[in-house]
């Protein structure tokens, strides 16, 4: 898959047709790379119609979101709101064609005065919303099939310290473009990127396309290493830049790359965790520092401290959270008991491995 990615990214003629054709495929899927590498795939391999459905389906999913964002950018600049595009909106442009670079959602960070008036349009153009508050630090809207917006107040949840602390006056990192339009420098959107990459990591996993788009970057934008490191180690993760970067290279820049030890722990975790992470990870990731009935324990009654990202009601007024807890064990049992039972199945096998 990688040896293909390489290919793609670097415009090869030499077209690939082995046994393990439809592996690959389902493989590409999870990792959200399918389109791309589509266009190194020989049409006339058998199951080459999965790999063309790939890449029409993401055309397609592209062009009616950039259709749908454009009223809601629009409406933006009726109402005087200023806007950020995020993450694979910037990321695309790296690509050979923006359309391979696959995307379920788009994400708008916005100034936050504008809550009232964004989710009146939103729910006023059909979408149907999760998680919205004034107060959260994304609101998550849905319109089938293919529109999912996640409309940012900041980058990070307040939750994630030392990422939220940073962000905190989102406003100075901000650049006019032309009227309500705002980027970020090349360098700060690099030390976000790998924020939010790391965010990801030590969670449920990230995927092989955020490596793609780390290799992208670094190879076409000429940005100012220095600055990008003396921001990252005041966030503490400059290692892990080192490390995502330099795999990233070896994984794109052609031929079999040689890993070393630490190199190819990291590849296999991340071939793991498919485009967006895995629950199995993620209650890995936080086994790590508890055993299995603490674990079970918080999921029941989480700290004080996850009140104040998810519902910041609760956090100013704590007389409110033993209500709460009762209120939310009831609605998630309705409403995921079959996820809930996933996850305590996981924390077992987990357990029982150990």
């Amino acid at each position: 898959m990688c040896d293909l990615i390489a290919r793609a990214l670097n415009g090869s003629n030499d077209k690939y047709s082995g046994e393990d054709i439809n592996l690959l495929f389902d493989l590409c899927c999870q990792h959200r790379v399918s389109a791309l590498v589509s266009t190194v795939i020989d049409p006339k391999c058998d199951g080459y119609d999965r790999w063309e459905n790939a890449f029409s389906l993401s055309v397609l999913r592209k062009t009616y979101m950039d259709l749908e964002r454009e009223k809601l950018i629009d409406f933006f600049k009726e109402h005087n709101i200023w806007y950020l595009l995020m993450k694979g909106l910037v990321l695309e442009h790296l690509y050979p064609d923006p359309h391979l670079r696959e995307m379920c959602d788009n994400d708008i960070l916005y100034d936050s005065k504008g809550y009232k008036l964004v989710k009146q349009f939103m729910m006023e153009n059909g979408y149907t919303g999760e998680h919205i508050s004034q107060e959260v630090h994304v609101d998550e809207y849905e319109k089938k099939p293919y529109f999912f917006f996640e409309l940012h107040k900041n980058f990070f949840n307040v939750t994630r310290d030392k990422l939220a602390s940073y962000y905190c006056r989102i406003e100075k990192f901000l650049i006019p473009v032309d009227g309500y339009e705002m980027k970020l420098s090349d360098e700060d959107f690099y030390v976000y990127m790998i924020a939010h990459n790391y965010k990801h990591f030590i969670d449920g996993g990230t995927g092989i396309r955020s490596f793609v788009d780390c290799y992208l970057y670094n190879q076409k934008v000429n940005f100012n290493k220095k600055y990008v490191v003396h921001e990252l180690n005041k966030l503490g993760i400059s290692d892990f830049e080192n490390q995502f970067s330099t795999l990233a290279n070896k994984l794109f820049s052609g031929g079999v790359p040689s890993l070393n030890e630490e190199e190819s722990e990291m590849f296999l975790y991340i071939i793991s965790s498919g485009a967006y992470g895995t629950k199995k990870n993620y209650i890995k990731n936080q086994l790590k520092n508890a055993d299995k009935n603490s674990y079970l324990l918080r999921r029941l009654f989480p700290p004080v401290e996850w009140y104040k990202g998810h519902v910041p009601f609760c956090y100013k007024h704590k007389w409110a959270i033993p209500f709460y807890c009762v209120y939310r064990i009831f609605d998630r049992t309705l409403k995921y008991h079959k996820r809930i039972k996933n996850e305590i199945d996981i924390v077992n096998q987990i357990d029982n491995k150990s």
